[in-house]
This record gives structure tokens, sequence and C-alpha cells, in this order.
């Protein structure tokens, strides 16, 4: 006889499965699990598996916090512009505020011990969601306030406390929250590091190289799309925002543990691959064929040439909000394609692109 689980079963024995491969430290079952539906299920597991499964892609001395205090980056007054719009979904100002500054501390932490790293806007964004997994939230505790999160001049240079291991702040007499500032500082910049390097260079050359992998996994799924949008001709910078920011820009969290854009960082920690959000982008394109295909015949005779056309277009249907059906669709088409895409790809890449050195699986930790 058949035997069937509701939601909440399914999730309790997939968080029992997770469980015991962190214990067993079996990470192939593991990284199965952080790709399939639902990803790691809880904020508390998904911690634990992201400091798994990239404690195995690098390891970094403790040691090598080096001028985490001094000098300034030069991006720092981009970063405080960009810190100032973030957490918008978060209507408690107080609680929007200390996170702000978290996110302001974690990425100068970051930028002033690797110097050589450019900021990039929609970094933050990619933060963010890192702090988000990383936030506790207690109920009926005492104070857990550690330093004084009042708010500063977001302007100021000398960002005090960068190195900070936890902060915890009171909302109100009987709910705090708490970020362990170093767990997290270690995790993101294993993460930035492997996945996130080709954006963090002196121009965007490495990024658009990565952008030229969408209209080739088009080409391999739907020919016709390829040829009606011309992608053999026509650039595919209107992909930039989305992939640079792993759509933690398109896709806005309330911070529940299954919302899909922690499921989509979870797929490319798992996969341990940045063609991941270019697989999700090449089959989100794929899942709104019919609008596309009606906007660009309604408009053909708008723009003067292809390129105007397509990126109109394309910006038009795709910065619009998606039914979260459709995402998890796409979601789940390409948890198949994971499977079946190439890791290498250098026709297309720079040879010291990520995606053909660090952002890909491998026995030994750098």
């Amino acid at each position: 006889s058949s035997v069937y689980f509701n939601h909440q079963e399914q999730l309790e024995l997939k968080s029992q499965a997770i469980s015991s491969a962190l214990k067993d430290e079996d990470l192939s079952i593991l990284t199965k699990l952080g790709i399939s539906r639902g990803g790691f299920v809880n904020h508390s597991l998904r911690r634990s598996c992201w400091r798994r499964i990239l404690s195995t892609s690098m390891q970094i001395e403790l040691d090598c916090d080096y001028d985490v205090s001094l000098e300034p980056h030069k991006d720092e007054h981009q970063v405080s512009l960009d810190v100032k719009r973030s957490f918008g979904g978060i209507k408690d100002i107080q609680k929007k505020e200390t996170l702000r500054q978290i996110l302001e501390r974690t990425i100068v932490r970051l930028l002033r011990k690797y110097r050589q790293l450019n900021y990039y806007q929609g970094y933050h964004d990619v933060v963010a969601i890192f702090i988000l997994v990383f936030l506790e939230e207690h109920g009926n505790e005492e104070d857990l306030s550690t330093s004084d999160l009042t708010s500063r001049d977001s302007d100021s240079s000398d960002h005090e406390n960068l190195s900070n291991s936890s902060t915890s702040t009171k909302m109100s007499d009987d709910f705090s929250i708490e970020v362990d500032e170093d767990g997290l500082f270690r995790v993101l910049e294993v993460f930035t590091l492997i996945h996130l390097r080709d954006f963090l260079m002196n121009s965007l050359d490495f990024a658009l190289d990565q952008l030229n992998i969408i209209p080739l996994l088009i080409k391999d799924r739907d020919s016709a799309f390829y040829k009606k949008f011309q992608l053999d001709s026509v650039e595919p910078f209107f992909a930039i925002s989305s992939i640079l920011t792993i759509f933690s820009h398109d896709l806005k969290s309330q911070n529940s543990p299954d919302d899909l854009i922690f499921q989509i960082f979870d797929m490319v920690i798992s996969s341990q691959s940045m063609t991941v959000p270019l697989i999700i982008y090449s089959h989100l394109l794929l899942e709104n064929k019919r609008m596309l295909t009606e906007k660009y015949n309604d408009s053909i005779d708008n723009f003067e040439n292809a390129t105007d056309l397509v990126h109109g277009v394309f910006q038009q249907v795709m910065l619009c909000e998606q039914d979260p059906k459709v995402w998890s669709e796409v979601l789940d088409k390409a948890r198949i394609a994971i499977e079946d895409t190439p890791h290498n790809m250098p026709q297309l890449l720079n040879r010291f692109s990520v995606i053909l050195t660090t952002s890909k699986p491998r026995a030994i930790p750098f």
C-alpha cells in the first residue's frame, strides 16, 4: 500500500535527512538535498549546510584578518548609499536599521581585507541574503545586547567594531535579534572569493562573458526561440542585474525560510557552480516565451534595430513581478538541467573566470 505524507511531514523528514547528512559529513547527500525542491528547509539547517559545503571549497586561516580596521576602501561611499536602500520589506524601523548597520559593517570588512576587489552595485543584495540566513530572532528572552547599535552617520569612514564576533539588539522587552557576524563573515568570505570574483574585478568584462552562456543554453533547448530573438547577435545585457545579484534583487524576501530566493542560493552553494543562475535565467526566459513573443510582435515597428527591440521587450517582461508558480516551475526545470550542463565552457570565458577555476566542485579545497 502507498504511504502519503503531507507538506509538513515531508519537511520534517527532509530536515531529519539533512541533519543526518551533516552528522555523517556526507557531502554527496547534503548537496543533493540542497539542490532539491525546498532546499535546506530552514535557516538553522541552512547555516550549518552552507558552512559545511563552503568549507570544502576553500579554507582560510583565521589569523589572516589583516587591515580590517585601517584605511577605508575606495568604494565605501557607494556601499553606504546602497545600504540605505536595503531591507525595504522590513517594517520595523529599529530592526531595519540594525540589519543595515550589520550589512554595511560586513561589506566594509570584506573590502578592507581584500582591497584589490571592487564593490559592485547589487553586491549588497547578495550580502543581505546571507544576513537574513544568519539572523536569529528571540522572543521572551533577556536583552542579548553586547554593543550599541544606535544609528550612526552612514558616511563615516571609521566603521567602528568591524570584527564584532556577534551582534544582538533588544527590539522590545520580550523580543530581540542576534546575528553571528563572525560566522556570517566567514561564510560570505568564501562564497565571495570562489563564486563572485568575476563580478568584483575593475570592469564587468568577466561578468559579461558569463552572460554569453545564456543564449547557448537557450539554443540547446529551443532553437526557434533562439532564432526569433536573434540571440546569435544580440548581447544578453538584459540579464546583468539578475545574474550579478543571483536574483536577490528580483525576488524580495519576507525572510520565510522557504522563500524561493533562499532555495536559489541553496542550489548555487550545493552545486558549487555559478552556472546555476545562468541556467535559471535561461529557463525563466523560455517560461515567458509566449508573453515575450507577443511583446516582440507588437513592438517590432517601434525600434530601429534588433538589439534595441530585444532588450526593450526583455526588460519590459522580465522586470515585471513573476508569478511564484512560474518561479517554482523554472527552478524545478533548472534542478534537472544542473546535472546536464557542462562546467567547462572555455570558448566563451576568460581562462581565469570563476566558472573555469574556483566555482565548480573539487576534491581539495583552495
